[in-house]
């Protein structure tokens, strides 16, 4: 039962009820409220719930945060750049522009944003196919493997309130890449199905299974007889943490599957077996636990079935040993390991790095000035551009700041300015003065800077 809510400052307009709330407010006292949001100040939100006669404004500082659930489009762009800032947020887009002062980005939610040089950490870069499925958004198109449901939508996620699996038809091309996040307590326990012909049950007689178990992955083909794939992957980061980013990479073509958690590889299979004309369109997400599972920012994009990088060889054991020296063994402290040879130098996608200076880029290349001619390579060859080292400066804590989460990956930390319509206006020392798309959030946190709040901020919701 919900308990009384903060105080309301005044009483607005009515605004019409809607049946569908696709947005939540919470409150520093553990209430919550679905609705949509009206309006939004640094000192007042105002919002708008079916079980409110008018909408209400409620003190900020009164206020956890706002979940948003915003949509993300489908974006032509050939690569996406991740600049990480000083004090850790990110950011995406395209690059638009690289020199020694400043780093700009051209994004679908704020146009161009400017970032000079000493707010920026680091800058990656990875390919963008055209995206063919972003979501979740709802659970319309979506089959529930059993009654009662076991998964259920919230501000773009899909819970699972107990075992079960939920499935779609996905028009899975021959080649895709399939990319989320999942979040867990305790320990992951995952089936993930692709190529299935069948959204009705959590077994279908095609397809492919991926098994996470705590850290172990294993691949088999659907079907009454297990026939599991070799080698057994072993991800130690799953242990680790109670959130990872998954991707699942196949092709009929190539008759390849392929696994990466939070962007690296981890293992892939070649299965000779593979039958193109049985294979379906369909994704299972089966979860085998009481709950406790989160899957969310889900993309589908197209795929050539080739892999621009292999993983540690090894029947498996390979993972474990490159995963013990990445991120020490389970009784040791983790500590990353650098390549000094390639510290200064640009990595490509193929796994090559090259050393140069960047003088331009324009309509998605880069110009390099290397020791021996000038060349230009396509942006999405790069996994990251080398900056030139910089005293990093973290911007200030302003009044008014809120931390945003963007349905793209982004977080942001900025003071709110303005809300008008669709728009809503931030400062940062980082980019200065921007219009965001609303659409572009998927969250709003406020009160950031109060740690009391921290233990209920990290609270999920199952």
């Amino acid at each position: 039962m919900m308990r009384c809510l903060p105080a309301l400052l005044f009483l607005t307009a009515a605004a019409p009820a809607q049946e569908k709330h696709d947005a939540v407010i919470r409150f520093a006292n553990e209430d919550q409220l679905p609705g949509t949001l009206e309006s939004l100040s640094r000192d007042t939100v105002v919002w708008n719930s079916a079980i409110q006669t008018k909408p209400a404004a409620f003190r900020a500082k009164e206020v956890l945060d706002v979940a948003l659930g915003g949509r993300m489009p489908s974006l032509p762009s050939s690569h996406e750049a991740t600049l990480t800032l000083a004090r850790g947020d990110t950011v995406k887009g395209e690059i638009a522009s690289v020199t020694d002062d400043a780093i700009e980005l051209d994004t679908w939610y704020a146009g161009r944003l400017k970032f000079p040089r000493v707010m920026v950490r680091e800058l990656k870069i990875s390919d963008r196919p055209k995206l063919l499925y972003g979501g979740p958004t709802s659970l319309e198109g979506w089959t529930l493997s059993t009654e009662p449901a076991p998964w259920k939508y919230r501000s773009g996620a899909f819970i699972a309130a107990e075992p079960g699996g939920i499935a779609r038809d996905m028009e899975l091309p021959d080649g895709f890449r399939l990319s989320f996040d999942a979040t867990w307590r305790n320990q992951l326990h995952l089936t993930v199905i692709v190529y299935s012909d069948d959204a009705s049950t959590d077994q279908p007689e095609n397809g492919y299974e991926f098994n996470f178990r705590g850290r172990s992955v294993q691949v088999q083909r659907c079907g009454g007889n297990p026939n599991f794939l070799q080698p057994q992957a072993s991800v130690q980061e799953l242990l680790q943490s109670e959130k990872a980013e998954i991707e699942i990479r196949a092709s009929s073509r190539t008759k390849t599957l392929a696994l990466y958690v939070n962007g690296r590889i981890i293992e892939s299979w070649v299965d000779q077996g593979m039958n193109p004309e049985t294979l379906g369109r369909t994704v299972h997400f089966v979860c085998h636990d009481n709950g406790r599972l989160k899957v969310s920012d889900m993309e589908l994009s197209a795929w050539d079935g080739v892999l621009d990088e292999t993983p540690p060889p090894g029947n498996g054991m390979g993972n474990r040993l490159r995963n013990i020296e990445m991120f020490g063994d389970e009784q040791n402290e983790v500590r990353p390991v650098k390549d000094k040879s390639l510290e200064g130098r640009m990595m490509l996608r193929n796994g090559d790095s090259i050393a140069g200076e960047v003088l331009s880029i324009s309509e998605g290349m880069i110009t390099l000035k290397t020791s021996f001619d000038e060349i230009k390579l396509p942006v999405a060859r790069f996994r990251d551009i080398a900056l030139k080292p910089a005293s990093l400066e973290e911007p200030k804590r302003m009044i008014g700041d809120v931390r945003a989460s963007l349905v793209d990956g982004s977080s942001l930390v900025f003071r709110l300015e303005a809300f008008e319509g669709d728009k809503l206006r931030g400062f940062s020392q980082n980019f200065g003065t921007a219009d965001f798309d609303l659409k572009a959030f998927n969250r709003l946190e406020f009160n950031i800077y109060n740690p009391a709040l921290d233990a209920l901020r990290g609270k999920e919701e199952w």
